[in-house]
């Protein structure tokens, strides 16, 4: 054998750009997907939350220098537009330093990658196989192969690589394999069966939609674009994010009991007069009506398992390993940052590679070091699981921020308090979504960090108010005394 072979499993955007980057580097790299070649369908890829791509994900598109997608594809967010019942609008800056997160279309982003795998890095995509089997010791994947309408067939394949178990099903052996399969993995679901495995899997009491807002009839948008922009409604709310074809992708979160309540056509428009009016004349009356009668919601779904890795064998990266609700808009970019740390990680224990067959020496392949792997993946699953299971309860948290919060007087307080420290200790005080969003300290680091914060805050704000008792305390007691000491002189 003369290199390092690599399964992934999974070609959404994380398989993707892990294809792109192992394959970069000189290993041989094979991407299955269950699903049938949808790149000539920019819509095959089914209704998702747009994306929200910031610093995390950019630095990983940058490791292959294909940052520039974020400006062709994508628009900028530069904060927050809250909408309230009236109407009225007002914006609330993610970045003190006017820095932006980029809304990109999932279909979009995940073509390119696609693309660029297969014609640059050279990468063997299979669709239309179907993960069945696994065995996690001997690096050995099984698949059904199915039809392009995703029934399973017998049919064969020319490939030498693989071994024909049945008429429908092949297996592959590689030297790694990486889940990359999404929040309901199957590698990780396997993964579970022959290893130690702590998962913790839940689904929120809310639904989402997706509605859409069209452009006008002279190619603009309808409200302002470089916003991301919320109707925060308490216990429910919407959100908008701007595409590049100058229409807005709405999507609607709510408890699926009241869900439940205005899936006939005038209710649903009803709710909308009362909740969300300003969005009416934007969507159109009849979307509103069609979509909420006739579209099933999806669900929201929370996963966290360690650890990441199995031996030398195996890794879960993205959604597969870290599945989160989309509140912070992080999910992409977790998934993206897990794809660079491992690279990174394989600069150190493996090796970058020289493309040739080396002298001889014992457990190098290439220029490799394939001993490496062991230590890769140790030290992935150690910087990684803490970060993913962090930035699980963040986006859990941020759902409340953003569907109640945003409205109340103390979060515009703490915000413009934050920003205010940031300016003057910038390199002491950065506020939590700063952290996140637009540094790669790593998510655990800015919670324990945020909390510190939340501590020097709460132990000031008690010195403030023990300051202001004792002070008016002290008032209280010398005009008593100052006025008992008059009536004392008067007799």
């Amino acid at each position: 054998m003369d290199e390092i072979s690599v399964g992934i499993v999974g070609g959404g955007l994380v398989g993707a750009l892990e294809a792109c980057l192992l394959a970069k580097r000189g290993f041989k790299v094979t991407l299955f997907e269950a699903r049938h070649d949808g790149r000539n369908e920019p819509s095959y890829y089914g209704r998702s939350i747009n994306l929200a791509i910031s610093h995390r994900g950019i630095s990983a598109l940058k490791r292959l220098d294909l940052e520039h997608i974020v400006e062709e594809k994508g628009v900028p967010m530069k904060a927050r537009m809250i909408h309230n019942l009236k109407g009225n609008q007002s914006p609330i800056p993610y970045d003190p330093e006017g820095r932006c997160i980029h809304s990109i279309e999932r279909a979009g982003l995940n073509n390119f990658l696609l693309n660029k795998a297969e014609q640059v890095f050279k990468v063997d995509i299979k669709f239309n196989h179907k993960l069945v089997d696994m065995n996690a010791d001997a690096g050995e994947l099984t698949f059904r192969l199915k039809d392009s309408n995703g029934d399973s067939s017998a049919a064969s394949s020319d490939n030498q690589d693989h071994d024909k178990l049945s008429d429908q099903l092949f297996c592959y052996k590689f030297d790694l394999i990486l889940g990359c399969d999404g929040a309901r993995s199957t590698v990780r679901s396997l993964l579970a069966r022959q290893s130690p495995l702590e998962l913790n899997q839940s689904f929120i009491e809310h639904g989402y939609l997706e509605l859409r807002i069209d452009p006008n009839e002279d190619g603009t948008y309808k409200m302002a674009p470089n916003y991301l922009h919320i109707w925060p409604r308490g216990q429910y709310m919407m959100i908008a994010l701007p595409n590049k074809d100058f229409s807005f992708t709405c999507t609607l979160f709510m408890p699926y009991d009241i869900l439940n309540q205005i899936c006939d056509p005038e209710e649903a428009l009803r709710f909308f007069k009362r909740n969300f009016p300003d969005s009416i004349d934007l969507i159109g009356a009849q979307r509103i009506k069609e979509t909420l009668s006739q579209i099933r919601p999806s669900a929201l779904i929370s996963i966290k398992c360690k650890p990441y890795h199995y031996k030398d064998k195996i890794a879960l990266l993205g959604d597969a390993a870290h599945a989160m609700v989309p509140f912070y808009g992080q999910g992409m970019n977790c998934g993206f940052e897990d794809c660079l740390v491992l690279d990174e990680l394989l600069d150190i224990y493996v090796g970058k590679g020289t493309g040739t067959v080396s002298s001889g020496d014992i457990g190098e392949i290439a220029g490799f070091n394939l001993e490496g792997l062991s230590e890769t993946l140790d030290e992935y699953n150690r910087r990684r699981c803490p970060n993913g299971q962090s930035m699980c309860d963040l986006a859990m948290y941020n759902y409340i921020e953003m569907r109640d919060l945003v409205n109340s007087l103390s979060f515009r307080v703490r915000k413009k308090l934050d920003d205010f420290l940031y300016r003057l200790f910038p390199k002491r005080w950065v506020p939590l979504y700063t952290m996140v969003t637009f540094t790669r300290t790593p998510i655990h680091e800015c919670v324990q960090r945020r909390a510190a914060q939340d501590k020097i805050i709460s132990t000031c704000w008690m010195l403030t108010k023990t300051i202001t008792l004792t002070a008016a305390l002290g008032g209280f007691v010398y005009l008593r005394f100052k006025r008992h000491g008059f009536q004392h002189q008067a007799l």
